[in-house]
């Protein structure tokens, strides 16, 4: 190897140490938008669920994609981000087992009828197709309120106990809880690699039970996603749902909760876009089902995996 060889390796050498270093440093996350501007996320759900009484078991399969426009529309007294999120396409899948099969999309004319999860779910999902919420927003991540759920369903979920449970109450809290997967809540501190902070919450859904939870963040450094530079963050959750029900004169009780899961998050701190967001859970637990006089167990198991991802242009 020539000297001028060896100089210059040993110069590039230097270089990508000193960018590893300032990649490094401390680093405070924060969000920053402008009037304006407009964010398009991908979500895709799918839950695979099994139910056990005794020696039967039946597996269900629920599939959920949506995309959904969030604009910035200003800022509140309080200084939170205010977004009107527009939900752009609405398309889900339903296979219950015994309970049946249901598949609606908001691009085709044509609706399912004379089903009951047909008539339980259609007027629910033509709702929330092309509907408008409003988000606030603090620079933290902390998604502080949303106004529109409540209201956009209160009478379709009425006298619907079925819509209700499957919707999660469809509620404005629901909506706050559930928005944060989507958006990190950094800490107040900056961060470096290996840097830990969690963020508890809590959630009563009507008619079903409670939630209490907690988001697990650790801070992984730089990384590459797809063409940009970006900061991972790696999320734990806990979560337990202590459910306390009636359906069809039974009544339900039980607890269900997370045994395991990873969340990888990539956040573009330059643009101040979450650029992408991964779920795996995995949950379980047993429920007792009281009816005439009669006690039977149930176990569930449940695997959800999530993936968000940040689109340039609305898919066609």
């Amino acid at each position: 190897m020539s000297r001028l060889t060896r100089g210059l390796c040993l110069t590039l050498a230097v270089l990508f140490a000193a960018a590893t270093v300032r990649a490094d440093k401390p680093v405070t996350l924060r969000y920053h938008f402008k009037k304006g501007d407009r964010l398009i996320y991908r979500t895709t759900n799918t839950i695979k669920q099994s139910q056990t009484f005794g020696e039967k078991t039946f597996k269900q399969t629920i599939s959920h994609r949506d995309v959904a426009v969030w604009t910035v529309t200003g800022k509140d007294k309080l200084g939170n981000y205010v977004f009107s999120v527009e939900n752009k396409w609405l398309k889900v899948d339903f296979n219950l087992g015994p309970g049946g099969t249901y598949h609606y999309d908001s691009k085709s004319s044509e609706r399912e009828k004379g089903s009951v999860l047909a008539e339980a779910l259609t007027p629910v999902y033509e709702l929330i197709d092309g509907a408008t919420v409003t988000v606030h927003i603090s620079a933290q991540g902390k998604v502080t309120k949303v106004t529109g759920y409540t209201d956009l369903l209160k009478d379709v979920l009425k006298n619907n106990p079925l819509a209700t449970q499957i919707a999660n109450g469809a509620s404005d809290n629901g909506a706050r809880i559930s928005f944060g997967n989507l958006f990190p809540q950094f800490p107040r501190k900056a961060l470096q690699p290996g840097n830990s902070w969690s963020v508890p919450y809590k959630l009563k859904i009507p008619k079903l039970g409670t939630i209490a939870g907690k988001r697990n963040y650790q801070y992984a450094g730089w990384v590459t996603a797809g063409k940009r530079r970006a900061i991972r963050l790696d999320e734990t959750d806990e979560l337990s749902l202590d459910i306390m029900s009636k359906a069809n004169g039974a009544d339900i009780s039980g607890t269900i909760s997370i045994d395991t899961s990873k969340t990888t998050i990539h956040f573009d701190p330059v643009r101040s876009r979450v650029l992408s967001v991964a779920i795996h859970l995995v949950l379980g637990g047993d429920l007792s089902i009281d009816a005439n006089g009669q006690t039977v167990s149930l176990d569930i198991k449940q695997d959800h995996s999530a993936k968000i991802e940040l689109l340039d242009t609305l898919p066609k």
